[in-house]
């Protein structure tokens, strides 16, 4: 598969926004490990939030890439309280901005969406990639939808590799002392913990990875 419509950019999107609220209880515990314990909840209510205004919307309403991720990141702004709302945002209105007029996401636009959502998320948190956040899955995600698009692969291959990478980063925010959020008072006794932004993440790859199945 080369690219999607708009239509079933909404339908991946749709099952993005289940697949966080299917792991609300999830997130909360890995959260409350090393943090407040209210991520999923927090995730829940925004998603929930984005779900219900891409069911509500007029089709004819949303004729670019840019209008659902637009929609996404305003519900997400407006549901989720504290730093966790603007950051999340930040991933979908950035990857809007660069989608602008386009009706149709090929790999090459994906990777261009998530890789200036990075570059954003890290100016927005003034975080950066190895301070157990989520942008230690989503700058590996990015970097993985980058080379896939280089080597010409087609979209479901690059975003299973996308995936993949996000779950090995994952994988190392266990081994990583945190250097943002209140989890950072914790210091090294939060290593051996996963951070639960970062599975957000994953758990977002997981679902554009599968609708392509």
């Amino acid at each position: 598969m080369e690219s999607i419509d708009v239509k079933k950019f909404k339908e991946m999107t749709l099952r993005l926004a289940e697949e966080i609220q299917n792991n609300k209880a999830y997130l909360c515990e890995l959260d409350a490990a090393i943090g407040d314990g209210d991520h999923g909840i927090s995730m829940a209510k925004g998603f929930k939030e984005a779900e219900k205004r891409l069911r509500d919307i007029n089709e004819e309403d949303l004729e670019k890439i840019s209008d659902v991720y637009k929609l996404v990141g305003m519900a997400l702004l407006d549901k989720i309280g504290g730093a966790t709302g603007p950051i999340f945002s930040t991933i979908f209105l950035s990857a809007a901005k660069v989608a602008g007029d386009k009706k149709e996401a090929d790999l090459k636009l994906f990777a261009d969406m998530f890789t200036t959502a990075v570059e954003d998320v890290c100016k927005r948190g003034k975080s950066k990639a190895g301070e157990k956040t989520l942008i230690d899955a989503l700058d590996p995600a990015a970097k993985a939808l980058s080379k896939s698009a280089q080597e010409g692969l087609p979209l479901e291959k690059g975003l299973k590799n996308a995936y993949k990478e996000a779950l090995e980063g994952v994988e190392d925010t266990k081994e990583m002392s945190p250097g943002q959020g209140k989890s950072r008072y914790l210091k090294d006794r939060a290593i051996g913990h996963q951070d639960a932004g970062a599975t957000s993440i994953s758990l977002m790859f997981k679902a554009m990875k599968e609708y392509l199945v």
